[in-house]
């Protein structure tokens, strides 16, 4: 799950920079501006940590694999959506609201302002977020969502540096590529639904390597 995940990270930089990085750029005249990534990372390890502990809880009352096979589904819906015409899940007006709190944090100009609006960052509703938050969940280890959590705010944190001091450049360049973020994101929650179904005894798993115990789904 490590190696499928760290590219879609990576391809991430051009969708955070997309969603967040005009947030972001309100920051650029603030001098503890470092502060913002210092919280937001600081927010997303000790979520991801919550999502594993949650995950693990309803393991308890859910199999496992079942969970997974929900969560992977729930994965390729949110990956499909941007690709379709007609769109399964539509957006609430949830999404504006945090913004305009986000947007009221910056109107202080002390240390803490920054700070907390990294912090509040994992508020906003995020496809890309619930991705890593729902591997976190199925996993079962603390410690790979400790480092998946961890991994994912700053492997994204270049684009929102990018956004930060070329916003529009990276807007452009997002713009041509809308569906890699979307392919990447059913990839991802494909492989999570071959891993249940193989767990569940339905498929057969594949491994890729039996010495080093490297394992496909």
């Amino acid at each position: 799950m490590i190696f499928a995940l760290v590219p879609f990270y990576l391809l991430g930089n051009l969708h955070c920079a997309g969603m967040c990085g005009p947030l972001v750029m309100l920051l650029c005249q603030h001098r503890f501006v470092w502060l913002y990534f210092v919280g937001r990372t600081l927010s997303f390890t000790l979520v991801a940590l919550f999502a594993q502990m949650v995950g693990l809880l309803m393991g308890q009352f859910l199999l496992p694999s079942l969970l997974a096979l929900v969560a992977g589904l729930a994965i390729v819906l949110l990956g499909l959506n941007p690709l379709l015409k007609h769109r399964l899940l539509r957006p609430t007006k949830l999404g504006s609201k945090i913004n305009l709190f986000l947007v009221r944090i910056l109107e202080k100009k002390d240390p803490q302002t920054p700070f907390l609006f990294g912090l509040c960052t994992v508020l906003l509703p995020c496809g890309q977020s619930l991705v890593v938050f729902s591997a976190c969940a199925v996993s079962g280890n603390w410690q790979f969502a400790l480092v998946n959590g961890l991994l994912f705010s700053l492997l994204t944190t270049p684009g929102l540096i990018g956004a930060l001091f070329f916003g529009k450049t990276f807007a452009k360049f997002r713009k041509k590529f809308p569906s890699v973020i979307s392919l990447a994101t059913v990839a991802i929650g494909g492989l999570l639904v071959l891993r249940s179904l193989a767990d569940l005894h339905l498929i057969n798993h594949c491994t890729l390597n039996e010495q080093w115990h490297l394992v496909l789904f």
